[in-house]
């Protein structure tokens, strides 16, 4: 759909359920840039293998097959060339969504929980391991690649005592749970089993803040809107937290803390919707299949979708309309809209709804007749006038860092194919 010819009054939030795709799903994740921006949906599934849907046709385009167990974790590149696929069996796959084929492999030393695209170059990415302390920042370019930890200090570093030096207590258990690039990519926030945030440049991967978000609670997932200013926190303390985030030294300001107050609901994942006006939470709950939405200028529950009783395993939020999608336990993927109401207007400008009958008034030039040569005439400059069909309008992109691709648009392509290809078969070597 043209989203030109949409609504602008038109309800801003999903409410009902349009339809159900059967596609062993545990995760799912809308593309978010490039020419089709929100066309496509990535699934990563329990067996280990990641499938593309069209949404337009809602069928399946591309299936990829190169992991051996399940997939925690998939982020599309920028332009939407690339998608990055991370398992349980310690690899991380980059596909080249065109081809089908694996453009990169990266092995690590335990199960992959988390890994995300730098936003503006693929060839850079972080990443976090199960049970290790620290986030792993993987450069993929030949020039300058290479593998670093993301080291925290910890905060009882240091033990003292009366009678003798300091010395280096033992390291707490404090893993890396959840991570992230800012919108700009200089930035680098991994969460804890332990409830902090840190915060490091990319540049230098150095740490240079620590926010305690939830003592004691792990965070589950980090997901900021589209212009950067707000972060979103999932925590295992069953509240939902939104910081304004400082764009010249990366401090943060908590906004609003989400919770169920009645239930005690946990939550099992969160995303922005495309304007940053709403916030959706999915419940974690074995019985219900429940996404809340808040008003992030006021701090107001909006609205519950109460879906099928199949437990949530993911959301996603479309990047530029109304539609959620959710994941659940049996494979599903619900897609929710709101309730359209049909505009006549939109084909007829003209037309005019009308509440009961009414007599006709003609106007008055309605059956004048008109000079056939002027008609003519004027169909001809109508034809005669050149149309554009091939040259797209790329959107303004920031200057270019040392992290940014050489050319965004190098690696873009303009069409998908509309058959499904099968990948390239199962992992044989990694790098």
């Amino acid at each position: 759909m043209n989203l030109e010819l949409t609504n602008p009054f038109a309800q801003s939030f999903p409410e009902t359920i349009d339809c159900s795709l059967d596609s062993y799903a545990s995760i799912v994740k809308f593309n978010s840039g490039g020419l089709f921006a929100g066309h496509f949906i990535a699934v990563g599934r329990s067996d280990g293998c990641i499938s593309i849907i069209d949404f337009e046709t809602k069928g399946t385009i591309k299936f990829f097959e190169g992991h051996v167990k399940a997939i925690t974790s998939i982020c599309w590149s920028k332009n939407g060339r690339y998608l990055l696929s991370a398992s349980k069996d310690w690899n991380v796959i980059i596909w080249d969504v065109e081809t089908g084929e694996r453009r990169d492999a990266v092995r690590c030393d335990a199960p992959v929980t988390n890994a995300q695209f730098h936003p503006r170059n693929s060839k850079v990415l972080v990443a976090t391991l199960q049970n290790q302390a620290d986030a792993m920042l993987i450069d993929l370019r030949k020039q300058r690649g290479g593998r670093w930890l993301l080291e925290a200090e910890q905060e009882d570093d240091m033990d003292t005592t009366d009678d003798q030096a300091p010395k280096k207590a033992p390291r707490r258990r404090n893993a890396a749970t959840a991570v992230t690039f800012n919108t700009t990519g200089e930035l680098i926030f991994v969460g804890t089993s332990q409830g902090s945030l840190h915060i490091y440049e990319t540049a230098t991967r150095q740490l240079l803040h620590t926010e305690i978000v939830s003592p004691n609670s792990a965070l589950r997932g980090l997901r900021f809107d589209k212009r950067g200013a707000s972060l979103v926190v999932n925590s295992g303390d069953r509240c939902v937290r939104i910081y304004a985030m400082d764009a010249q030294d990366g401090s943060m300001i908590m906004q609003h803390k989400f919770t169920d107050l009645i239930s005690r609901t946990p939550w099992k994942d969160c995303a922005f919707s495309p304007d940053g006006d709403y916030v959706i939470g999915g419940a974690d709950s074995s019985s219900s299949h429940n996404v809340y939405i808040w008003d992030v200028a006021t701090g107001t529950l909006t609205k519950i979708l109460e879906g099928p009783k199949d437990p949530l395993e993911a959301i996603d939020w479309h990047p530029l309309k109304p539609i959620v999608i959710s994941a659940s336990s049996l494979g599903l993927i619900h897609v929710w809209v709101t309730s359209t109401t049909e505009s006549w207007s939109a084909y007829a400008p003209g037309f005019e709804e009308l509440q009961e009958n009414v007599e006709y008034q003609e106007a008055e030039d309605e059956f004048d007749i008109e000079d056939e040569t002027i008609v003519k005439q004027r169909k001809q400059d109508e034809q005669d006038f050149p149309v554009d069909a091939f040259t797209i309008d790329r959107p303004a992109t920031p200057p270019l860092d040392d992290y940014a691709d050489e050319s965004p648009d190098e690696d873009a392509f303009e069409f998908y194919p509309t058959v499904a290809g099968p990948g390239r078969g199962r992992l044989e070597e990694l790098v």
